[in-house]
C-alpha cells in the first residue's frame, strides 16, 4: 500500500473513533499521528498530492475534534 492512501485511510480512521467513542479514543490520536508522518513521507517521495494533503488534513481535523470536543 502507497503511503499517501495509507495516510488517508489512517485519518478516516481517526474520525470514525472520535465519533465512536468520543473522548476515550487515544486510539484515533495515535491514527492520526501515524497518519500525518505518512502524509509527510509521501510528500518527500513525490506521491499524489491530493491523497497526502487530503490525509493530513483529516488528521488535523481528527486532532482539533479530540482536544476541543465541546465545539461541535
Amino acid at each position: 500500500m502507497e503511503k499517501d492512501v495509507a495516510s488517508l485511510i489512517l485519518g478516516i480512521v481517526a474520525i470514525f473513533f472520535i465519533f465512536l467513542f468520543g473522548q476515550n479514543a487515544v486510539l484515533s490520536v495515535a491514527c492520526a499521528i501515524i497518519s500525518i508522518v505518512f502524509g509527510i513521507l509521501s510528500y518527500k517521495s513525490d506521491g499524489r498530492k491530493k491523497y497526502y494533503l487530503s490525509g493530513i488534513g483529516v488528521s488535523m481535523l481528527a486532532i482539533f475534534l479530540y482536544a476541543f470536543p465541546n465545539f461541535f
